[in-house]
């Protein structure tokens, strides 16, 4: 079959037939891999010696010449895939199949077939982004679009695994104060608009890697990681409460100024895992709610204690791992 044909045998199944040695020159099949990259039968030359290796993005070749040869020593066979760049520019991806074959003359080739999977690749990594942009939308709270309960307990258990007893952090559970009567005064649409404002500012006031999420109705957690300055906590939990109190700009919601209690455990001091750090805070919160809302609390186990009396430790009496268990 001359080249004409060959090529435009190609052309219709987007595959070219190829066989080239361990130093990856191309002994048959230049002409039309050539083609298949924009280039005319005269310019193959510009391939050089390494004619096949030089058909891959150099920033590539290295490692996918090393995995070639790993994958011929190991089972004879090859099946990679690499970007090679055409004339015009555009990239494209290429599927190499190949076998090492002894040939009569005693010296080894490898015969493969190379095949365009650039619209195949590219509804590939559509569909993967599509994917995680579901697994991430599935993951955020639905009114807000911060985490949502479950992967704030995911992602902040995760971090305690990573981190260990050597973790330095403040944990943050956030309650707007008075939030029923925002219900009951002005409705659940505003009630609504209240949490979704309230949510923008907390997720801006902290940093782009400390968990935020809304971990019930009114109630918000906030893991800030690798802290170990009490004050900047305590900074941001001043911004926080004077922000909120300006959120509803207009003359017609100026009854409304939204305020938040916090309570706050920090790590290693009060704890080294998730669920243990959580209760602390749960119990800070309740004494800020106690000794008058719009305030944080830090926890320390005499004064949070003295705050509920006989019942300060709530979590007190429970096997704590079989209510973990309730909370899976």
């Amino acid at each position: 079959m001359d080249l004409g044909k060959k090529r435009m045998t190609a052309s219709f199944s987007s595959e070219y037939c190829c066989r080239y040695d361990s130093c990856l020159t191309m002994k048959t099949g230049l002409a039309e891999c050539a083609y298949m990259l924009g280039y005319s039968e005269e310019e193959t030359e510009l391939f050089g010696e390494n004619s096949f290796l030089n058909m891959i993005v150099e920033e590539s070749r290295e490692e996918w010449h090393e995995e070639l040869c790993r994958q011929i020593d190991k089972k004879g066979q090859a099946e990679l895939i690499f970007q090679a760049c055409r004339k015009d520019g555009r990239k494209m991806w290429i599927m190499n199949r190949g076998c090492l074959i002894k040939e009569e003359d005693g010296q080894e080739y490898i015969h493969g077939v190379l095949v365009d999977i650039t619209w195949s690749k590219k509804q590939y990594d559509k569909e993967k982004e599509e994917e995680q942009a579901l697994h991430e939308q599935l993951g955020k709270d639905s009114l807000t679009s911060i985490y949502n309960a479950t992967t704030t307990r995911k992602l902040a258990e995760e971090y305690f695994e990573e981190t260990g007893p050597d973790g330095r952090c403040a944990l943050l559970i956030i309650d707007l104060d008075d939030f029923k009567k925002v219900n009951d005064q002005k409705g659940h649409m505003f009630g609504d608009a209240v949490l979704i404002q309230a949510a923008k500012v907390i997720r801006k006031l902290f940093r782009s890697n400390d968990i935020v999420g809304r971990i019930g109705g009114d109630e918000f957690l906030v893991l800030m990681k690798d802290v170990t300055d009490k004050e900047i906590v305590k900074k941001r939990c001043q911004q926080l409460n004077e922000i909120l109190k300006t959120v509803f700009e207009e003359e017609q919601f100026s009854d409304i100024a939204p305020t938040c209690s916090i309570g706050v455990g920090f790590s290693p001091d009060h704890g080294d895992s998730y669920f243990t750090l959580f209760c602390c805070a749960d119990q800070a919160l309740y004494q800020a709610k106690e000794a008058g809302r719009q305030q944080y609390i830090f926890y320390e186990e005499e004064n949070c204690g003295k705050a509920r009396g006989k019942d300060a430790m709530q979590y007190e009496g429970y096997d704590m791992n079989l209510l973990r268990g309730y909370l899976e």
